[in-house]
């Protein structure tokens, strides 16, 4: 089933989801959001900092008639995506612009649920606007006129979707120089990467951080989260980026992807670092066995992906206030603006499920990876495990699959290494692609 017989232009994707929720409201699944329509543009607003009914239309109202003053007119760029997952469509298009001299680049997406008549949009990217204009759409806006360097950085990150196979991937890039691609884990995506490809950039390096397939901005497909297939959308990835060898970085099951890639792709992996994780067969099934004060009971839990939506579906902010608690040594450390991102990507239709799936897939990677053992990893492997979370089990796993093994647990931090420890890891993670 598909809504559209063709690709459709943004005034289509705009009054058809204004047909579809005429007040504007996502539906009682996802986080509220209300989206405007005036002539041929459609601007979507997240309730955000004005959260609720009684506010939220006409803050919203007022956010969309400064934006009409300042940019009467936004320029969409072609071609729009139009993808489909079992009965989810998702249609995704770019907008760039500016508000009042200022320029911004916006990736818009609205994703159908066919069988529910419901809409939920989302902002995966919002670029850098004026904080007097921020405060004249809405008063409550507090950033202040001071801009970081970090934050300028930040708005040099180059977005792109790249499409391989039946996927297509969501890519944050910044920096030019020898390639370095991050991949993340869940429940984050590539914004988890952004204090790392910081580093990267301003020490030479070329930064590609990617969302992996069922996260972030990538297609959530129904199949295809064994860590052989996810190495196979990785390899194409870099096909289509024209990079013929990378150091590649995957963190969580990110590391897993990673991994495979190296045993898959040896001739394509300069380096390879592995952070907080050791695949089946080789530490991680430890996690799914119960023990007093389990704290790893999502492990098992997440293999059965339908069971675990059913309980957590519209609890999506619940669920990672428990992942950053319980698994950080600090859990301050998760910016706060990052966590309503990582909340809001969660509660696309389908995402849980296709987050879920990558757990689910450890049987067959279970197979897989004692397969791989048979041959060990020649290219030189980095392996990292926060003192209070995987710790010493990365580097032992490690050192079973490859012959040139450097380990390092970092202090004082728990699963979230590239939040709670960014210097430590930027150090780390430096001087290993020089040496």
């Amino acid at each position: 089933m598909s809504l559209f017989k063709h690709a459709p232009s943004p005034r289509e994707v705009a009054l058809e989801a204004w047909r579809r929720n005429g007040r504007g409201h996502a539906g009682e699944s996802f986080e509220p959001w209300y989206a405007m329509l005036h002539d041929d543009i459609v601007v979507w607003m997240p309730t955000g900092p004005f959260r609720g009914e009684t506010r939220g239309i006409a803050a919203v109202r007022g956010i969309y008639d400064a934006i009409a003053q300042a940019a009467p007119r936004l320029v969409y760029e072609e071609p729009l995506r139009v993808t489909q997952s079992g009965d989810t469509v998702t249609i995704e298009f770019d907008d760039h612009g500016a508000i009042a001299g200022v320029a911004y680049r916006n990736r818009i997406a609205a994703s159908y649920d066919v069988r529910g008549d419901k809409i939920a949009a989302y902002r995966e990217y919002f670029g850098d606007i004026d904080p007097a204009i921020m405060r004249m759409m809405n008063p409550d806006w507090s950033k202040p006129d001071a801009r970081t360097a970090a934050e300028m950085t930040d708005a040099a990150i180059r977005h792109r979707t790249v499409t391989v196979g039946a996927v297509d991937l969501h890519v944050a890039e910044l920096g030019e120089g020898p390639p370095v691609v991050l991949v993340h884990g869940f429940p984050q995506h590539w914004l988890m990467w952004r204090g790392l490809m910081r580093a990267l950039a301003a020490n030479g390096f070329r930064a590609i951080a990617y969302d992996q397939r069922g996260m972030g901005g990538s297609t959530i497909t129904p199949d295809g989260y064994d860590k052989r297939t996810l190495a196979h959308d990785l390899a194409g990835l870099m096909d289509a980026l024209d990079i013929p060898a990378a150091s590649i970085i995957g963190y969580d099951h990110g590391g897993g992807t990673a991994l495979a890639f190296a045993f898959e792709h040896p001739q394509r992996t300069t380096r390879l670092a592995v952070l907080e994780y050791a695949p089946p067969g080789f530490g991680y099934e430890y996690g799914l066995q119960p023990t007093r004060n389990w704290q790893s009971w999502q492990l098992a839990f997440f293999t059965q992906p339908d069971v675990a939506v059913q309980f957590i579906m519209g609890k999506e902010r619940d669920l990672l206030a428990w992942y950053f608690w319980h698994w950080s040594a600090n859990p301050d450390a998760i910016d706060q603006a990052d966590f309503e991102a990582y909340v809001r990507q969660l509660q696309k239709p389908g995402a849980l499920r296709g987050g879920f799936s990558h757990f689910a897939a450890v049987f067959d990677d279970t197979e897989l990876f004692k397969a791989y053992a048979a041959t060990k990893i020649a290219a030189p492997v980095l392996a990292i495990g926060g003192a209070r979370a995987a710790a010493s089990f990365v580097e032992t796993a490690m050192r079973a699959l490859a012959t040139d093994v450097e380990g390092h647990i970092v202090a004082d931090c728990g699963h979230w290494i590239a939040d709670e420890q960014p210097e430590a890891l930027a150090a780390l993670v430096l001087a290993f692609l020089k040496r």
